[in-house]
């Protein structure tokens, strides 16, 4: 008789711990996207592209946003609330700013939550990043190498109309009056190549990133920028 109730109480001792470990793991905030991706379409480089994730927690206890963290500079978020109650959700903005950029672009949001399931959640970010006036070389970055201060170093960069219609030159301005460049023609042809000679004259030691913008009379893509960077040095 003794050994029978020893085992019910085994037994109820079992039950009651049971339940106990049921309700922990069953009382957890949950993290949910409406999206894992988010693709954009297409752009044009120099174009800012805008969406939003919708982020609800599903669980039965508050969940807690740590963190949103874009791949690059190139993606702000404006981040969620913090903390989400049950069954509350919340948007996350996203804007994706496709300068610099001449083909397809992919990025990553993550997202840290104390959902002990997922507690780093990646959104792939997706855009078809196209171009009207194409550099030749498919990057828009003119690397200058070293320059002595005061010196003048030149490189030439050729562009393409990669369009079916006409594009016409405005202007082409620069970041600094230490970066200076001349175009060879002002209207292009479908097909047409524009030569522009962009010349570099450091006035201080160090790296520099500088830029110029070409204007053009396109609605789709207004401008193009070209990083200039180079390296101001003290020898001749």
């Amino acid at each position: 008789m003794k050994d029978e109730s020893m085992e019910r109480v085994k037994l109820f001792s079992l039950l009651i711990l049971g339940a106990l470990f049921a309700h922990v793991v069953s009382a957890q905030p949950k993290l949910a996207l409406d999206k894992m991706e988010v693709d954009m379409g297409i752009l044009y480089s120099g174009q800012h592209g805008m969406a939003m994730v919708k982020i609800s927690n599903i669980g039965n206890e508050s969940l807690n946003i740590t963190g949103v963290y874009p791949s690059c500079g190139c993606t702000t978020v404006k981040s969620p609330k913090s903390v989400l109650a049950p069954g509350e959700s919340d948007l996350l903005k996203i804007e994706f700013n496709s300068t610099g950029y001449t083909t397809r672009a992919e990025k990553h949001i993550s997202i840290t939550s104390n959902d002990p399931t997922a507690a780093t959640v990646d959104v792939k970010l997706v855009a078809d990043v196209r171009m009207e006036l194409e550099p030749a070389t498919h990057s828009l970055t003119s690397w200058m190498g070293p320059i002595a201060i005061g010196k003048v170093t030149e490189q030439t960069v050729a562009f393409t109309n990669v369009t079916n219609h006409p594009l016409t030159i405005r202007e082409i301005k620069s970041s600094t009056p230490g970066i200076t460049a001349t175009f060879d023609k002002k209207s292009l042809a479908p097909e047409d190549t524009l030569h522009v000679v962009v010349k570099a004259k450091p006035d201080k030691p160090g790296y520099a990133n500088e830029h110029i913008t070409i204007e053009l009379d396109s609605r789709n893509q207004p401008e193009v920028e070209l990083r200039v960077p180079f390296i101001g040095t003290s020898g001749n």
